[in-house]
């Protein structure tokens, strides 16, 4: 009888070691997703800022079809606001509504 109980023991201790490992490792390797994929969102944010105010900057008269171009390209929205929050650009506005 106490054969089988040690061994009953011993089974429900394994089980239980192996559950504590799988939701050990699936919350680790979820907050390293989590992590790399903010860096990575951050930096590609960061690139498309740094092209807009590059084509900003290539001229005085902002060149609004590059802008649309690039934001149809690359599936993202662009909006420009100047200093009082006024928008002076968006490339999902569409213009004959």
């Amino acid at each position: 009888m106490r054969v089988k109980s040690l061994r009953n023991q011993n089974i429900i201790l394994v089980i239980f070691i192996v559950a504590i490992t799988l939701i050990s490792t699936i919350i680790i390797s979820q907050v390293a997703f989590l992590s790399s994929l903010k860096t990575q969102t951050y930096k590609l944010l960061d690139s498309h800022n740094e092209y807009v105010k590059f084509i900003l900057n290539q001229s005085p008269i902002p060149q609004f079809s590059t802008l649309d171009t690039y934001s149809a390209t690359h599936e993202i929205r662009i909006t420009l606001l100047d200093r009082e929050g006024t928008v002076v650009y968006d490339s999902d506005y569409d213009e004959k509504i």
